[in-house]
């Protein structure tokens, strides 16, 4: 069960996992109305298995390791990749800004749910450093690195064997203009407030 965190490399690692398992592969959507509470239940993949009857692999935003999908198999096993949090936050406007024509300003975006500390929410269901980092100890069998990423698909490949994860890929959702994400990381006032929105994953 793949845990993508957003601007973390996730589409590129949900492309491989396509590539990999064909039908095997479930990727869960969950409608704007979850927005508020983005989390898949082991109900819910328990009625994607009459579709998905050769299902391998889960991915999707709804995947965490703080729900109950534990429950759906003893053989479920978690990864995620992680990715350096303020970098990532700044990454994160700029692709709302380009992609979703979000037009919402940084210093108003900064303070909503949706900006500061994401990895810890998504893993822990909170922003909390330390129930993450148990989190990750006790359910979550690979973590990767969006800065290293080829050598956290290598390493990724040896621990889903016997699988036979196809690790060859085109990176996804990369954009080819990050003039907003620099400007942010430069700017020493946007940088303070990415630090400060982003304490968690920090300790993370």
């Amino acid at each position: 069960a793949f845990v993508h965190i957003r601007k973390t490399g996730g589409s590129t690692v949900d492309m491989i996992l396509r590539q990999s398992f064909g039908a095997g592969h479930c990727r869960i959507r969950l409608g704007k109305e979850r927005a508020a509470n983005p989390v898949a239940a082991a109900a819910e993949i328990r009625r994607c298995r009459w579709i998905y009857w050769k299902m391998k692999c889960l991915s999707g935003h709804g995947i965490t390791p703080h729900s109950d999908l534990d429950s759906i198999s003893k053989q479920l096993r978690f990864f995620t990749f992680l990715r350096e949090p303020v970098t990532r936050c700044a990454s994160d406007y700029q692709f709302r800004v380009v992609r979703g024509g979000l037009k919402q300003p940084f210093h108003e975006w900064v303070r909503t749910e949706y900006a500061g500390n994401q990895q810890t929410l998504k893993i822990a269901g909170r922003p909390d450093a330390d129930a993450a980092i148990e989190i990750l100890d006790s359910k979550v069998g690979f973590v990767g690195l969006l800065e290293r990423f080829d050598e956290s698909l290598v390493l990724l490949q040896r621990w889903a064997q016997p699988m036979g994860l196809d690790i060859r890929y085109q990176a996804k959702n990369v954009s080819g203009n990050s003039s907003i994400k620099t400007q942010l990381l430069t700017n020493p006032e946007s940088l303070s407030l990415l630090r400060e929105v982003n304490q968690e994953d920090l300790k993370l």
